[in-house]
């Protein structure tokens, strides 16, 4: 990446000497520090519940139970509210800010539930408004802290990159789960210990929001830098000026963000081709020129040099721009070029509207599915000490440590399904192969909430298995389509791989999920205290294989695309036969 002007930094940002590589290892740490204090608050909650129950903080056992739920609903459908509205307020408004903000927000109520704790005020409303609120300002760190990363970072490897960083939010459990145990602990676990930890959480995430105000650079321009997105809308700049795009044999953006950003970056052989003449091409590279130094069979190879690095791309081609196909190539090109001219009015891309991110293609197939896997996930995440318990009678401190297992096998879970995405697809032919192992891992991991329905009590080790099991089935689909599927549908070319649209969009995804959540989990609460957990267990085994059907459509288009790349390799292959006999 080149140095622009060594501007001035945004007010209160300390500028670090680190180099363009160091500054994305940065704020890949730091990002997944920030929204795992989200999730520390979260878990803080989650951990103290069989206190509150034991303590009949809100009444007898069963009505806590009932309340309990409620507030886990009101938090979700709270913090779905604040997705959508979010995701546009990300958009417009610094997401240093956006985040600096909600973290110390979150914070308050964090400590807040402690401290009226320790004033013994136990009414009803109060609790469930401050929860509610609290659901309200966390709804702003998923969507703003994806955007700080799609800011930094390119399309390349990005299933694998978000995978990982998407575990950020098991972390974050781990932490949260820790302190409450660390706080009991040094406490000798005492009726006011719940008190104690959950403003220890508040305490960690108020650090966190300082932090990040003073160190978090939210885009390249911050420091110095320019990023993929820029080097993309410069290139179409140009291209509407010249008639054509800017031959670019070697351009400044790395190995990873030219495969991501390479899609209006058009260039091939160092010649020049206007709109209405050109091939187009799978990946990275939708536009070619028409004429090329020699003629490009289908499904071949192309080397490309990007900064040094060399790339291998699959390519086909496509009748040319003046036939019916390449009409619709080259009414892309023009609304890509459209978009790229309000750039400089906007200072960035202009933001989609809302209408127009649901017409995204496969934003409402992923919206529907993760609706039904979030049901599951935090079903899992808000009940399991709880079930661990008060279920199987294990003692709180122990059942708080056991339950880290289901974030242990998430962590796992979504980095390893983000590589598997990435190998299959390395060659762009499989785009849909991300809801093929969702819906496959969605499936398998219904079969392990049959066997939590099974399980006995004090069986610990069956219950450890089950938990690292279920992590890792649940926490694969759950990051890439919050993470990885929600950042390129983001990009979609539909909105020329804006950033600046990439927190609407994950803010739409997440904040349907929340929605199905948040009355997933009032169900769970009364399922419970009228069936007992084995019912609970099914009801979450139907809503994961919900979740695999809404993919159904997505997965048919992959086995779709499976076919027609069997057929094309098997007349390259009858092609290079009859040519060999002639």
């Amino acid at each position: 990446m080149p140095l622009q002007s060594r501007g001035r930094a945004p007010w209160g940002l300390l500028r670090l000497p680190l180099s363009f590589v160091g500054f994305q290892t940065f704020i890949f740490c730091f990002t997944f520090l920030s929204y795992s204090a989200y999730h520390a608050a979260r878990k803080g909650f989650t951990n103290i519940k069989a206190d509150l129950a034991d303590q009949h903080v809100f009444g007898s056992s069963g009505n806590t139970t009932n309340f309990l739920s409620l507030m886990d609903f009101l938090f979700l459908l709270f913090y779905a509210i604040g997705l959508f509205a979010s995701g546009r307020l990300a958009d417009r408004y610094s997401l240093r800010f956006v985040i600096t903000s909600s973290l110390a927000a979150t914070s308050v109520f964090a400590a807040g539930f402690g401290g009226l704790g320790f004033l013994d005020y136990s009414s009803r409303p109060v609790f469930g408004i401050l929860w509610a609120f609290n659901g309200l300002v966390q709804s702003a760190g998923w969507p703003a802290n994806v955007a700080v990363m799609a800011n930094w970072f390119g399309r390349g490897q990005r299933g694998a990159i978000f995978g990982l960083w998407a575990a950020n939010a098991s972390v974050g459990n781990i932490i949260g789960s820790n302190l409450i145990v660390l706080t009991r602990q040094i406490t000798h676990d005492q009726p006011y210990s719940w008190k104690a930890g959950m403003v220890a959480v508040g305490a960690f995430v108020v650090l966190v929001a300082g932090l990040t105000f003073l160190l978090m650079p939210e885009h390249p321009r911050d420091v110095g830098y320019t990023s993929p997105t820029d080097e993309a809308i410069s290139a179409l700049q140009r291209s509407d000026s010249t008639g054509g795009f800017a031959a670019r044999r070697n351009t400044s953006v790395n190995e990873a963000e030219a495969e991501a950003e390479a899609e209006g970056l058009l260039a091939a052989h160092g010649r020049v081709a206007p709109i209405d003449d050109c091939y187009e091409y799978s990946s990275p590279s939708k536009y070619m020129p028409a004429q090329a130094l020699e003629p490009i069979p289908e499904e071949s190879e192309i080397e490309w040099e990007y900064n040094h690095h060399r790339l291998t791309l699959s390519a086909t081609t496509v009748p040319r721009a003046n036939s019916s196909s390449g009409s619709t190539a080259n009414a892309t090109v023009q609304g890509k070029l459209q978009r790229a001219k309000s750039y400089s009015a906007h200072g960035g891309l202009a933001p989609i509207s809302f209408r127009d991110a649901w017409r995204i293609p496969g934003v409402l197939s992923y919206s529907l599915a993760y609706a039904f896997l979030k049901t599951v996930n935090y079903a899992m995440f808000f009940w399991l000490p709880y079930y661990l318990s008060q279920g199987l009678d294990i003692p709180k401190t122990q059942a708080d440590s056991i339950s880290n297992y289901y974030d242990y096998g998430q962590i796992v879970g979504g980095f390893a399904a983000g590589l598997l995405c990435d190998r299959v697809n390395r060659h762009g032919k499989r785009p849909h192969v991300r809801a093929t192992v969702c819906a496959a891992m969605a499936l398998l991991g219904a079969a392990c909430c049959f066997g939590f329905s099974r399980v006995q009590k004090h069986d610990n080790e069956t219950v450890e298995v089950l938990m690292l099991v279920a992590g890792f089935l649940f926490g694969g689909p759950a990051n890439l389509i919050s993470a990885a599927i929600a950042a390129d549908l983001g990009q979609h070319e539909q909105v020329l791989g804006s950033a600046e649209a990439e927190a609407t969009v994950t803010g739409i995804i997440d904040g349907s999920g929340s929605v199905g959540a948040a009355f997933g989990q009032l169900v769970v609460g009364h399922i419970d205290s009228a069936l007992g957990w084995e019912a609970v267990f099914v009801y979450l085994m139907a809503s994961a294989t919900c979740s695999a059907i809404a993919l159904s459509r997505l997965v048919l288009r992959d086995v779709k695309d499976i076919v027609k790349s069997r057929q094309m390799r098997k007349l390259e292959h009858l092609r290079y036969a009859v040519l060999r006999e002639a």
